[in-house]
């Protein structure tokens, strides 16, 4: 039960980010140029936030494949289980 419990908060916590980073219909699509995206990602960071806290934001919130980071989250949680 405990394995399954993880999986589903896992996927329903990636849902999640992928609705809020990837657009909904208050901020809409993710910009797809990296200068919209650091002005989108600057928006959402304070204004008196020290540089590094900006530059971790933006590796964090960058585009990348939602698809294939979930892919290996559960790879990975799999891996554990084979481990035990």
């Amino acid at each position: 039960m405990d394995v399954l419990r993880t999986v589903v908060v896992y996927a329903h916590g990636y849902a999640l980010v992928e609705a809020c980073f990837l657009g909904c219909a208050v901020c809409g699509p993710w910009p797809d140029d990296e200068l919209s995206q650091m002005r989108r990602v600057s928006q959402m960071v304070p204004r008196d936030a020290p540089d590094h806290l900006v530059r971790l934001a933006m590796l964090f919130c960058g585009r990348c494949d939602m698809e294939e980071q979930l892919s290996l989250g559960i790879d990975l949680m799999i891996r554990g289980l084979d481990a035990t």
